[in-house]
């Protein structure tokens, strides 16, 4: 999609409107996307409808013409680059939110950073098990264990046997700093739910006795989704810090660690990335841009 940005040129444009008056509007006043010129919203009050579709004929022409043209807009800029704390796959479902950035009172860069993990298209527990991965794999063929992610399955509560229910819609907090607390991912059985298995934080993953990890559940037809938000509330990381991440922003830096790309660090477009490239030895990474 073009990007939307203002003309540029060495004059306004001037033209007799309805009133046989003359009206100088100055270049600010239009937008441009593509090769489509558009009147900016705080002038379409002020002209007519009839002028209008005048005015804009008028810089439609003069922007063929090479009299006006876009104005220009600087290319994305690499910001910040987002790297999975431990190699392996399990990184490729990280998720990395950076919110608004500000500046502190002391004029201090920062960034907000949100970490989350999602696992889609789910049909059953071993299914949950094989792609989550799990608290204690079994010897030989089996589930694979959970590195370099928010939660895994605790291998010793997968059923026997397929279950023939779907998991309910639920949320739940877990105390991403202890393995002492499980939940049971619940069926959709009445009146009673069953656990159909259980699901826990990773072991080591997050050194905090704070419940800041929500795990929510959503089943979807024949599926279900799993999804892992370490800290609701955004974390702060002021960019001067970002070389001693692990100090400043331990529970950060376990997850996920941010570096400055070749061209410096620079204050991102708010937004998210998922992170991809993680094999059994590389960590998977990503790049924020500036705007």
């Amino acid at each position: 999609m073009a990007t939307t940005t203002s003309l540029q040129g060495s004059s306004p444009i001037t033209f007799t409107h309805s009133t046989k008056g003359q009206l100088f509007v100055p270049l600010t006043a239009f937008t441009v996307q593509g090769s489509v010129v558009s009147l900016a919203s705080a002038w379409t009050t002020d002209i007519a409808g009839n002028d209008q579709v005048v005015l804009l004929q008028l810089a439609q022409v003069k922007l063929a013409m090479g009299e006006v043209w876009p104005a220009t807009v600087a290319p994305p800029v690499p910001a910040l680059q987002f790297t999975a704390a431990a190699p392996g796959v399990a990184g490729n479902q990280l998720v990395v939110t950076y919110g608004p950035p500000s500046t502190s009172g002391g004029g201090v860069a920062q960034a907000e950073v949100q970490v989350s993990q999602v696992w889609s298209g789910l049909t059953g527990p071993d299914d949950a098990a094989d792609n989550i991965g799990v608290d204690n794999p079994p010897g030989g063929a089996g589930p694979p264990a959970a590195v370099g992610g928010l939660i895994e399955v605790v291998y010793g509560s997968l059923p026997s046997t397929p279950p023939s229910t779907m998991p309910e819609q639920q949320t739940f907090t877990i105390d991403a700093g202890s393995q002492s607390t499980q939940f049971g991912v619940l069926d959709t059985t009445t009146p009673t739910a069953n656990v159909l298995f259980q699901l826990q934080a990773v072991s080591g993953a997050i050194t905090t006795a704070t419940p800041e990890l929500t795990v929510t559940v959503t089943p979807t037809g024949s599926t279900f989704s799993i999804s892992a938000t370490y800290d609701p509330d955004l974390e702060t990381v002021n960019f001067a810090d970002v070389p001693n991440l692990s100090t400043t922003n331990p529970k950060l830096a376990a997850l996920v660690g941010i570096t400055a790309p070749p061209t410096g660090i620079a204050v991102p477009t708010p937004g998210t990335v998922t992170l991809a490239g993680g094999t059994g030895t590389a960590n998977a990474s990503a790049i924020a841009y500036t705007a």
